[in-house]
Order: C-alpha cells, then sequence, then structure tokens
C-alpha cells in the first residue's frame, strides 16, 4: 500500500490549509491518482486496523438499493450513524387517516415523578417537556390552557407518568432530528388531528411546520386538482388574493365576478381537513439517508445502473461508456450527504494469455484521506472482483482519482504515526466461485485471507 502511504505524506507536505463544511479545517491538495493492481493482493491498509465487516456491509447495502441504516445497525456496522436525510420542507403530500381518542382526566400534581437525572441532560429536557404538556392541558391558570386544555385536549393515561414520557417520545418518528436540533423541533399531536397527546399521535416536527394550518383544495376550470398548505402558497400559485380565495372556501366562487376576479369562473376551492383523511407532509422513516448511493445506483431516473453495466460488460466489452453515476443533481438536496465517490467506469483488456481483465476507475470528488480512503480503495477492489467474477472475467487494476483529497486538521498526527508504521503483505480476496450474480451476494460468500495489521487509530469523524 505504498500509493495510500505516498498520499497521505503527499497530503502533509504539499496541501493547504483550507476551510471547510464541517468547520473542522482541512489540509488539501487537488488532484492525486492511485493505481493498485488486483493481481498482487486485496489492497486493504496494513498500518492501522480497518473494519473488514463495514466495507462489506456497505458495499453490499449499495447493491441493494437501500438507503436506510437499518440493515447496516443489524449488522454491525455503525459509518453511517451520524447522518440522516436532511429535514425538506418541501416533502411530498400524503393523506393520513385521522385518529381519534377520548377525554382523559388528570388529577395529579406536575412534579417529576421519579425521574432522577442531570440538570442538562436529554432525560431532564424531557422532563420539562413534560410538565409543560401536562400544565397547558390541565392547568387552567397556565398562560396557554385556553388553547388546550380549555377546548378539550387531553394527555394520554400512560403519559401522565414522566417516565413513561420520557421513554415513549424517544421512539416517535423525527426523534433523531429532535436529539441533533434540539431548538427547532417541537412535540406535535396535530399531525393525526387528535385532541390528545400520547405515543399513537404525536410525532416530532419542525416547529415551522408544528402548527395548525389550512390545506387548500384547488380544482382549476380544466380539471386539474392540487393542494397548497395554507392560503399563501395557494395565492402565489394561483394569482388570486388570500382575501379572494378566502371568500370562495367559506363562501363558494360567486356567480358575479368583477376584476381579476373573474378569472376565477369555473374553478373549485376548499379546504381539505374537514374529513377523516387528513394531507400532510410524508414522515421521514428512522435511519432514512434519501437517496444516497444504493438509489442512484440502482434507480437513476428509472435506470438500474449496476444491472446495465454488468449487461453491457457482457454484450459490448469493449464499450466506453461502462459507467455507473451517483451524481443527481437534482436529488442532492434530498441526501443526508451528497456522494463523495460519485463516478466509476470500468474498462477491459487481456492479459498476457489473452484472457478478458476488468478494471475499474474511480471519481472520487471529495476524499477524507485519512479515515475514508481506505475504506474507499477496499469498497471498489471488492466491487471490480465480484463485477469480474459474475461477467467471466479476471481482476486489472483499480484506479482511484481523487478532486479534494484532504486531511482533516484534527487528523495530522494520526497521519502522522501510521506513516511511522512498517507494512505487512497484503492479504488475499475470496469469494464463493458459484455466485455469478451480482446481486446475490452475501457477506459469507466474501473472505479477506490473511490480514495483517498494527492497532486502529482513532480519529474523529466530521460530519
Amino acid at each position: 500500500m505504498d500509493q495510500y502511504h505516498s498520499l497521505l505524506q503527499h497530503v502533509i507536505s504539499n496541501g493547504v490549509d483550507k476551510a471547510d463544511r464541517t468547520g473542522t479545517g482541512t489540509r488539501s491538495v487537488f488532484g492525486y491518482q492511485m493505481r493498485f493492481d488486483l493481481a498482487e493482493g486485496f489492497p486493504l491498509v496494513t498500518t492501522k486496523k480497518l473494519h473488514i465487516r463495514s466495507i462489506v456491509h456497505e458495499l453490499l447495502w449499495f447493491l441493494s438499493g437501500d438507503t436506510n441504516t437499518r440493515y447496516l445497525q443489524e449488522n454491525g456496522v455503525s459509518i453511517w450513524d451520524s447522518w440522516r436525510r436532511p429535514w425538506n420542507k418541501g416533502r411530498k403530500l400524503v393523506r393520513v387517516e385521522r385518529r381519534h381518542a377520548e377525554y382523559e382526566p388528570y388529577h395529579g400534581d406536575f412534579s417529576f415523578r421519579g425521574v432522577s437525572a442531570p440538570r442538562d441532560s436529554v432525560d431532564a429536557r424531557l422532563a420539562g417537556n413534560w410538565r409543560r404538556m401536562m400544565e397547558r392541558c390541565y392547568r387552567p391558570t397556565a398562560h396557554n390552557y385556553k388553547y388546550y386544555g380549555a377546548k378539550g385536549v387531553s394527555v394520554c393515561k400512560r403519559w401522565h407518568n414522566p417516565l413513561a414520557f420520557i421513554q415513549d417520545v424517544k421512539q416517535l418518528p423525527h426523534w433523531w432530528y429532535k436529539e441533533n436540533f434540539w431548538c427547532e423541533f417541537e412535540l406535535d399531536k396535530d399531525y393525526y388531528g387528535a385532541k390528545q397527546y400520547g405515543p399513537e399521535t404525536c410525532l416530532w416536527l419542525h416547529r415551522n411546520e408544528n402548527v395548525p394550518t389550512k390545506w387548500i383544495y384547488v380544482k382549476d376550470p380544466e380539471g386539474v386538482e392540487r393542494v397548497y398548505p395554507g392560503y399563501s402558497d395557494a395565492s402565489e400559485a394561483t394569482g388570486f388574493s388570500r382575501s379572494s380565495l378566502c371568500r370562495f372556501v367559506t363562501q363558494g366562487v360567486p356567480s358575479i365576478l368583477k376584476g381579476r376576479n373573474k378569472a376565477a369562473d369555473g374553478w373549485e376551492f376548499r379546504t381539505c381537513d374537514e374529513g377523516d383523511l387528513l394531507i400532510r407532509r410524508e414522515i421521514i422513516p428512522d435511519g432514512d439517508l434519501g437517496p444516497v448511493y444504493g438509489a442512484q445506483w440502482r434507480n437513476f431516473e428509472g435506470v438500474d445502473q449496476i444491472s446495465e453495466v454488468v449487461k453491457s460488460l457482457k454484450d459490448n466489452p469493449d464499450s466506453r461508456r461502462l459507467i455507473v453515476s451517483a451524481w443527481n443533481p437534482a436529488q442532492l438536496p434530498d441526501m443526508a450527504l451528497p456522494p463523495c465517490h460519485c463516478l466509476f467506469q470500468f474498462y477491459v483488456d487481456r492479459d498476457e494469455e489473452g484472457r478478458q481483465r476488468l478494471s475499474c476507475q474511480l471519481y472520487q470528488r471529495s476524499a477524507d484521506v485519512f479515515l475514508g480512503v481506505p475504506f474507499n480503495i477496499a469498497s471498489y477492489a471488492l466491487l471490480t472482483h465480484m463485477v469480474a467474477q459474475v461477467v467471466g472475467m479476471k481482476p486489472g487494476e483499480f484506479i482511484h482519482t481523487l478532486g479534494d483529497a484532504h486531511l482533516y486538521s484534527n487528523h495530522i498526527e494520526q497521519a502522522r504515526t501510521q506513516l511511522e508504521r512498517d507494512e505487512f503483505p497484503l492479504p488475499t480476496l475470496r469469494l464463493d466461485p458459484l455466485v455469478n450474480d451480482i446481486f446475490e451476494f452475501t457477506f459469507d460468500d466474501i473472505e479477506v485471507v490473511g490480514y495483517q495489521h498494527h492497532p486502529a487509530i482513532k480519529a474523529p469523524v466530521a460530519v
């Protein structure tokens, strides 16, 4: 792995200090390439221990098209735990069924019975949330009781116990966002139209969404139906003023129209939350990362790129279009992290014996040299081996081309430590030879043999 160590030294010696998205600071170079002959061994860094389970399971996860961390967590892989799909106020609209609950009286006090937690801990803050919820529902002297308890809003019996409340709210949808952006998210009971706080009626929502909103249904003269979250959005989209829309919704479109409102002839307007089917923004599933690598590899605007490239390698191995791209500009805002290793291309030549040989070149726009690049090298070398097997070729080279290659400022000393260590011989890779479908590989079909390594070197992840 001299190639990788040369990269480490090059960045330390020649990099420029730059600011970055995470606020950590980096030492960076632009444009660098490494080549690995896969016949010389499997390119797994030996001067520190790499977690092979994470490398293998992450690649299988990509190939499956999955974008939820659940599979990784179930298999002991935590490398994606620090990310989630960005909160997007423009999430698609869905219909949800209204949930009903009977009023639940409460005659206790508002103390944190049984809650013992450090002052600034999560549990202590949730206990404060519990008290405020109980007071606005059951204490007539509370400043906002008139909006809650006076209107029949109650708390389910289980949540009368603050310990049960603290336990349950950590399991509600969007808890990750609450925990990581505490002041921006609030407990919401209106999503399901209920008049009760409870584990079946609540979730965490951004405070900008945690407002009861009238959803405005609009049908134009051509029969096109749309729904807008409030009068302002409907006004902007249709061109009618907010006051006019309010009259159209409450009184109907009059038969005699004047001025700009003449254009409303043939339109239909009403609110949507009057029945048992409510219109809401979709809930983001726990662990969802948005349309990251697997989604793009397997469904880029309807194209399964992995299936297509495998088919092309079999049918037209000399093609110069053997490319898979994870860079989808239209979907970048919905991704937990825009793809760093964003495009790879296969290339077929022949060895001295005339056997077809498969090589892969990866372009990586952003490369975390200490933590990420060793994983990336091993992952794409593994992918090259797997694809080569299913198309009946031998592995050739893995070529790794880097754009912004950087060491974070809090990784530089760890990199120097790694450079002081002597290398071990490379391990070898063993695949189950019976697997001939790229999507049929399992963890047990993949084995790294003879991996000798120095101890791991810990370094913080920049998020």
